[in-house]
């Protein structure tokens, strides 16, 4: 071999190796987006899951308490096992009140909601509703002086002996709420998914349009445009973050839907894989173009279709997109991958090659890519498959 074309030959090769390199950078991309896509999905589910499984925890132990006679008395509780209930339902909230049969609140369990005592909220559906329904209600989002929360309720009755469920034939005494502040929901729940990183969080009413909370910086959720319905997906750019995986999951409060939704930037990563991609995709194009010059210089003419060499594996695909061909039916490359037992990878290298020997073709079909043999490669076959 004269050593112009040993030079082409090994130009084609690293070009080659590069373009390999390259096809294997963005699976490897990829596959990272889709772990941080899954990662991401399965902690804001958690998180939800979380918050939901609060409130019901609240609304339970607020329905035990109700069945014993001891709070006919009030919050000062001297049985021991409803003191326990009651304890356990304070570790829980911002307070317990108490509201009597005409709205009135006439007991607190922390100070700090003293300057509810004495207010009516008659008219305020965690207290009607609970009071004509004889059902537990929570609430949705309540306003409470500077913060907000949210209630839960239950009617309160008139109970002569401990029950295992409220009594809810016995003479209606009022109601018993329990203060939930969405600055504990926060602080015990999403603080822990968002942490001290780049993370954004926004929990919102999408059908009432109402921003429960949100991360610093980010607009209220009427304002912000986030994917309507999908659970996860991944945005080219979203305000100054670049690439940002967006996962979101619901939360029923009450009878209203909220959604969680979870910002996570891919700037580090989406950075270093470009600058892989570009340093690859030059050093391919530098020695194809190298090794097109040499060719060039030295009249190096193109072998025919029918003296081109291929591996064993190679026929074998353009037999296989042939077979399929005459069947009328597409190849793509899962198909390749299915057929043959290959990785992806694998199956990708091998497209490649017989890409750059002119015998494949790759044609976009709507969301998928189908191979189908080039003329070249027809001629190639004619008792030469395996």
């Amino acid at each position: 071999m004269a050593p112009r074309t040993l030079l082409i030959a090994v130009a084609l090769l690293l070009a080659a190796s590069q373009v390999l390199l390259l096809f294997q950078v963005s699976g490897l991309e990829r596959s990272y987006r889709e772990q941080v896509q899954s990662r991401q999905e399965l902690e804001t589910d958690f998180t939800a899951a979380q918050i939901a499984e609060h409130l019901r925890r609240v609304q339970d132990g607020l329905t035990e308490l109700s069945t014993f006679p001891a709070l006919d008395g009030g919050l000062n509780l001297s049985d021991r096992a409803a003191a326990a209930v009651y304890g356990e339902l304070l570790s829980r909230t911002a307070a317990v009140l108490r509201v009597d049969a005409e709205g009135t609140v006439v007991e607190a369990s922390s100070p700090a909601y003293e300057s509810f005592l004495a207010l009516n909220v008659r008219n305020k559906a965690y207290f009607s509703v609970p009071a004509q329904t004889r059902q537990p209600y929570i609430s949705g989002l309540e306003q409470q002086g500077a913060g907000s929360a949210v209630m839960a309720a239950v009617p309160l009755f008139e109970t002569p002996r401990f029950s295992p469920y409220p009594n809810v034939e016995g003479r209606f005494l009022g109601v018993a709420l329990a203060v939930i502040e969405v600055d504990d929901i926060f602080r015990r729940y999403i603080h822990p998914l968002v942490g001290q990183g780049q993370r954004r969080y926004l929990l919102a009413s999408p059908e009432t349009g109402e921003t429960v909370l949100k991360s610093e910086g980010l607009p209220d959720y009427t304002e912000l445009s986030v994917p309507a319905g999908a659970r996860s997906e991944v945005l080219p750019s979203f305000m100054t973050l670049g690439p940002t995986v967006v996962t979101s999951s619901e939360v029923w409060v009450g009878t209203e839907r909220w959604t969680l939704f979870t910002f996570g930037p891919l700037n580090d990563s989406a950075g270093a894989f470009h600058t892989m991609r570009i340093y690859l995709a030059a050093g391919a194009l530098a020695l194809l173009l190298a090794a097109g010059i040499l060719g060039l210089s030295a009249g190096v003419s193109q072998p025919a279709p029918g003296d081109t060499e291929l591996s064993h594996e190679e026929a074998e695909l353009l037999s296989f997109v042939e077979s399929r061909g005459m069947e009328r039916k597409q190849v793509v490359f899962k198909d390749v991958t299915r057929q043959f037992s290959i990785t992806k990878p694998t199956t990708r290298s091998r497209v490649a090659s017989l890409r750059r020997k002119g015998l494949l073709e790759v044609e976009q079909r709507g969301r998928v890519k189908a191979l189908r043999l080039t003329a070249a490669g027809r001629k190639w076959l004619p008792g030469r498959g395996p």
